[in-house]
């Protein structure tokens, strides 16, 4: 990478950060300017110190479930990584999936981190692509669990902002159906773009056809690679997404664990975890960095009837915090660490 490129990606960096903390900024403001600031702080100071380390070790369980996924498909495609190494990578994608726009930074830069280590790109985009199914996957089949058990009427919860739920189970549901018809009819859907490309080119609309069919026949190769995975290691794929589940438990039950520490009351595991999972249905898939303001919004409208007037806005905190902004602070830190290591070990290699 060229010191230009370097300079360009470090600035889109920190535009980045900065976005993410100017909507921090407003969103609490916001928050703050509904609920009262020293209610809220005295809540959290009554807060039950055991309950809130047993929510920050199931956050670790959300990260730890996500290595042991990332390191079981690279051993199983002879490109293995210490589980060290997976943790990394998850904190890496942690990172910059909050501080771009639709989560779209985190795997690009797994993938550089990956060739690093010298990881082969082939072996990262399967396993990346193969962890991306089974992490959406696993939400919907919280969402499936949540129509067995006879809990939609959960989403009530959400009023006036129902819609925001509806739209991202519908985007949710298309991402993973898209994945999957691609995996299965990958040779038909190239087939059919291409003659899509030609008929565009046809009318001029579009240029440079040689150069976007070889783009879409790279892109293509790696989803028929990750289709021939899947179909070999089909045992392996289903623990991944069995583990993504658990993992998407461990990240949504850290609000029950919340709930607790409050010394509430009422409200079951499974309750709590379906509507945060609900919560996350609807805010993930917009294209904010981190869903800042609209996560926070949705919690407050699904949870009211949970954890009441009182104890709202401190379960959203302590929640929030622990789950999120507490991550991306430890993952940025963490990030620094290693840059500033790694420029350290090249300077003694130079000297």
């Amino acid at each position: 990478m060229t010191e230009k490129k370097k300079m360009s990606e470090g600035m889109k960096n920190a535009i980045y950060v900065c976005v993410l903390i100017l909507l921090i900024g407003i969103t609490f403001t916001i928050i703050f300017s509904r609920f009262d600031y020293k209610e809220t702080i005295d809540v959290l100071r009554k807060a039950d110190m055991k309950w809130i380390a047993a929510a920050v070790l199931m956050n670790l369980g959300f990260v730890s479930f996500e290595a042991w996924n990332i390191g079981k498909i690279l051993k199983s495609i002879s490109a293995p990584a210490s589980f060290l190494r997976c943790i990394k990578y998850v904190l890496i994608e942690i990172y910059f999936n909050a501080v771009t726009p639709s989560a779209s930074g985190g795997q690009p830069m797994q993938i550089v981190e990956m060739k690093k280590d010298g990881v082969p790109f082939s072996a990262s985009a399967i396993t990346l692509m193969v962890i991306a199914i089974a992490y959406k996957g696993a939400l919907l089949i919280l969402m499936g669990i949540m129509a067995v058990m006879g809990k939609w009427s959960l989403i009530e919860n959400f009023g006036r902002l129902k819609w925001l739920f509806w739209l991202g189970l519908f985007l949710n549901s298309a991402s993973v159906l898209l994945m999957f018809i691609i995996l299965v009819f990958g040779g038909i859907l190239h087939q059919t773009i291409v003659a899509f490309y030609v008929i565009l080119a046809h009318f001029h609309i579009i240029r440079d056809l040689d150069y976007r069919k070889k783009k879409l026949e790279s892109s293509m190769r790696h989803y028929r690679e990750g289709s021939a995975y899947i179909l070999r290691h089909a045992h392996i794929f289903y623990r991944v997404v069995l583990f993504s589940v658990f993992q998407r438990i461990c990240r949504f039950g850290v609000t029950w664990v919340v709930f607790r520490a409050f010394g509430l009351e009422g409200a079951d595991f499974m309750t709590i975890v379906l509507l945060a999972a609900a919560v996350s249905v609807a805010a993930d898939m917009m294209p904010i960095p981190g869903a800042v303001g609209i996560n926070e919004t949705c919690y407050l409208l699904a949870f009211r009837n949970i954890f009441g007037a009182k104890f709202l806005a401190p379960s959203m905190l302590l929640s929030r915090t622990i789950s999120f902004y507490g991550m991306v602070l430890f993952c940025a830190v963490y990030l620094v660490v290693m840059q500033l290591y790694r420029l350290c070990s090249a300077r003694l290699d130079k000297s």
